[in-house]
C-alpha cells in the first residue's frame, strides 16, 4: 500500500510518473488543462505536489493539506506558488533551476538563425502566395564570415 500521495498538476515526462510509482508512490494526475479548483480538491490527500506553473499553489490550498510536505516545480519559477505561505505553513519548495538549460540555449540558436535568415517571414509570403516579392528581402544573411563579438563591429 503506498505510503505517499503526490498531485502532478501539469503533464510531465511518463518516466518520471513511472519513477515515482516504482518507489511505491501513490501519483494523482490532474488531467491537462486542470485549474485551482482541481487542485483544491486533489490537495488535501497529497504529501507532495509536482507542479509547472499553470496553477496557482495557494496558501489556502497548503493550509487545507496538512500531509503536504513538498512543493515540486517542474521548472525555474516559482511566483505561481505562494512561498511566504510555504515557509509560514512549514511546506518545503523545490524547483529544477538547471532542467530547461539546454533547451533554452537550443532555442536561443534556433530563433537567432531564424532571424538572421528570416525563416517566419519567408514561410509568411509562400503561404499567403506572396510570389512577388523581391528574393533579397527573404533571405536573410549569413553568419559565416561575421564577427564574432561586438568590439569587433563596433566603429
Amino acid at each position: 500500500m503506498p505510503q505517499w500521495t503526490v498531485v502532478i498538476t501539469e503533464p510531465i515526462n511518463e518516466v518520471g510518473v513511472k519513477l515515482l510509482e516504482s518507489r511505491n508512490i501513490k501519483v494523482i494526475q490532474l488531467p491537462q488543462g486542470s485549474k485551482e479548483d482541481a487542485l483544491a480538491t486533489a490537495i488535501p490527500s497529497a504529501d507532495g505536489l509536482i507542479t509547472r506553473g499553470g496553477i496557482r499553489v495557494t496558501r489556502e490550498m497548503m493550509a487545507s493539506s496538512p500531509r503536504l510536505k513538498v512543493i515540486g516545480v517542474h521548472g525555474i519559477g516559482c511566483d505561481h506558488v505562494d512561498l511566504l505561505a510555504a515557509h509560514e505553513l512549514g511546506k518545503v519548495v523545490l524547483n529544477t533551476p538547471d532542467a530547461l538549460t539546454v533547451t533554452v540555449a537550443e532555442m536561443t540558436v534556433a530563433m537567432i538563425l531564424s532571424m538572421t535568415r528570416r525563416i517566419a517571414s519567408a514561410d509568411r509570403a509562400v503561404r499567403n502566395g506572396d510570389w512577388g516579392r523581391k528574393y533579397s528581402d527573404l533571405i536573410g544573411v549569413e553568419l559565416r564570415g561575421k564577427p564574432s563579438d561586438s568590439s569587433a563591429s563596433a566603429g
